[in-house]
């Protein structure tokens, strides 16, 4: 009979009129065998089993998250100032702390310059916002250094139409 722990056994004995096999011999099972299958006799009977002797995983513990995370939003250029809205947060380098979760986009404006990054306070970290330079309108003029059409922006300054000065 064959160990029961053999890595291979094969048995073919379950026919009537088919001529006898011999038991191809086992081969020594290693010490880690994942799955062992044992027919004896006719495996059509029920009779037949697998055992698995797969080691268990462990168990895997998963921390529940933090209440609050802290990002620090770093800008460029640094003297850029950090807005979540309409709320001034602070400087460059500032440090944001929100509730688990929290999606914000946030805004850095310098003078002449804005920009915008999205930002989830899903773990500890950084988030950089770059400022671009904004187009200057006036009234009026051909703005040759900005070839896009000029958008009114009620945030900046505005520049009188140096026309219709008296």
């Amino acid at each position: 009979s064959a160990p029961h722990d053999a890595g291979v056994v094969a048995m073919i004995a379950d026919a009537p009129g088919v001529a006898e096999q011999a038991p191809v011999e086992a081969a020594a099972a290693p010490d880690d065998a994942q799955v062992v299958a044992m027919a004896p006799g006719d495996a059509a009977r029920g009779d037949a089993h697998v055992a698995d002797k797969r080691r268990d995983g462990g168990v895997r513990t998963v921390a529940a998250h933090p209440k609050t995370v802290t990002i620090q939003v770093f800008t460029r250029p640094g003297e850029a100032n950090v807005y979540v809205g309409k709320t001034y947060r602070g400087p460059s380098e500032v440090r944001i702390t929100e509730p688990y979760g929290t999606r914000y986009t946030i805004t850095c404006k310098a003078p002449h310059m804005k920009g915008t990054t999205k930002v989830v306070f899903d773990h500890d970290g950084a988030a950089m916002c770059t400022a671009v330079r904004v187009p200057l309108c006036v009234a009026g003029l051909k703005n040759s250094p900005d070839d896009a059409p000029c958008e009114e922006d009620p945030n900046l300054p505005q520049v009188p139409d140096p026309l219709s000065l008296p």
